[in-house]
């Protein structure tokens, strides 16, 4: 049962930032493939890549890594992505997502796993 959702989980997470990639305009690129001149979108997830649960974590994270490096490769915009460990515990968790917030998280991917 976890895996099925650690799948939709990943795969919100590339919808979304396949969604943001045809989003984009008709900016410049510079040789490293991100967009100039536009602020990177901020993403962030929570999920443990620590401890029992951490195979799910682990999952989701690499596969929203290689979508951000997939979609700033394309060259129309660019995004910054930061995944915080939490566990799968409940108030690490919130500590977790506070700190996505504190970074300046703009869009967020989810959580990989309930804690229950």
């Amino acid at each position: 049962m976890k895996f099925n959702s650690v799948m939709k989980s990943g795969l919100a997470a590339l919808m979304s930032l396949s969604l943001v990639a045809c989003g984009g305009s008709s900016a410049s690129t510079s040789t490293g493939g991100s967009a100039t001149g536009t602020a990177a979108f901020k993403l962030g997830g929570t999920g443990p890549t620590t401890g029992d649960a951490a195979i799910y974590g682990q999952a989701v994270e690499n596969g929203a890594k290689l979508a951000v490096e997939a979609v700033n490769a394309a060259g129309k915009v660019a995004l910054e992505f930061n995944f915080q460990d939490d566990q799968a515990d409940g108030e690490k968790a919130s500590t977790a997502y506070n700190t996505l917030i504190d970074w300046g998280m703009q869009v967020s991917i989810g959580a990989t796993t309930s804690g229950a």
